[in-house]
């Protein structure tokens, strides 16, 4: 049963993918990322090879581990929240400093890589062309470009870091300054309705990262250029820099907002009753009786079969 799926028909047919998320035969919950085309099965197969890479240069954040196959490619799952879901709930919670301390724990992870100054190598001007030519800017040695906040798990009492996504990882250095703008870029945008701006200003977060106006409109080029990369239709440069530069502006739809706020408490007043419920033997009698069924249901009406396949002396 796949309880999350996701399918990126808007990518070039070499990139194009299906991700879910279900479980196994044994009730564990795995993460897969399928090739969506045939002219996509290097792309997915190449997953393993960028996950060696990051182990190899000692990245910051974690990857987890995978098995890839045909085209197939199966993720451990991680137990933890995502940095995304973190954020949402200091903003549901108006705690503006959890949401700074978060976000600057980011940026912190990101800067404890390896940063060189680099020129771009043909491979950097085949995806992102000359938008970087003449910058004087710091980068990753190792090219990990997607590291929005849904793909950044905190696990063990928010201790360690664990990155469950790194199909755009290359191995030439990226500007480590873009790899952040894009990620607080990606989340402002996600959340437009929310008004983050009458919260924490999306300016406030350039200034902690230190992004200049000047590194704005380097790494707007940039992304734009990585986006006709990846995806069937170009977009227009003109029209894709006011998208951007329209997230430093106040969303104007505060009837939403305001309903959005109500909505927010309910659900947090949810979860306090979820969480007293779960207390009740009622309750984890109903959770073992989900986890087992499949099995209870084998035992019933194949008993020679789930004997075989469960015990090793039949």
């Amino acid at each position: 049963m796949n309880i999350y799926s996701k399918f990126n028909n808007f990518r070039k047919r070499k990139f194009r993918t299906m991700t879910f998320v279900s479980y196994d035969e044994n009730d564990n919950r795995v993460a897969i990322k399928k090739a969506a085309t045939k002219d996509a099965y290097k792309f997915v197969n190449s997953l393993d090879e960028k996950r060696k890479l990051l182990k190899k240069v000692n990245f910051s954040i974690e990857p987890t581990d995978v098995n890839v196959e045909d085209g197939i490619a199966k993720f451990n799952f991680v137990e933890g929240k995502s940095l995304d879901s973190l954020l949402i709930k200091a903003f549901n919670r108006r705690d503006e400093e959890r949401f700074i301390k978060l976000i600057e724990g980011f940026i912190k992870i990101i800067k404890n890589n390896n940063l060189v100054k680099s020129g771009h190598s043909n491979e950097f001007k085949k995806i992102f062309r000359n938008s970087a030519d003449g910058k004087n800017l710091e980068y990753l040695k190792l090219g990990v470009v997607d590291l929005n906040f849904d793909n950044i798990i905190l696990r063990n009492a928010e201790e360690n870091y664990s990155l469950i996504d790194y199909e755009w990882v290359f191995n030439f250095p990226i500007p480590y300054k873009f790899v952040i703008f894009r990620s607080v870029v990606s989340f402002y945008g996600k959340y437009r309705v929310y008004d983050l701006n009458k919260f924490v200003h999306i300016k406030k977060i350039y200034d902690i990262a230190k992004i200049e106006d000047e590194d704005k409109e380097t790494f707007i080029e940039m992304e734009l250029n990585f986006q006709n990369y990846v995806l069937r239709y170009a977009k227009d440069f003109k029209s894709y820099r006011k998208s951007i530069l329209g997230l430093e502006e106040d969303c104007p739809n505060n009837d939403f907002l305001s309903h959005l706020n109500s909505v927010n408490v309910k659900m947090e007043n949810l979860e306090k009753e979820i969480g007293i419920m779960k207390n009740y033997k009622f309750w984890k009698i109903i959770n073992l009786y989900i986890k087992y069924k499949n099995k209870l249901f084998f035992l019933i009406f194949h008993p020679i079969c789930f004997l075989k396949k469960y015990f090793k002396f039949f």
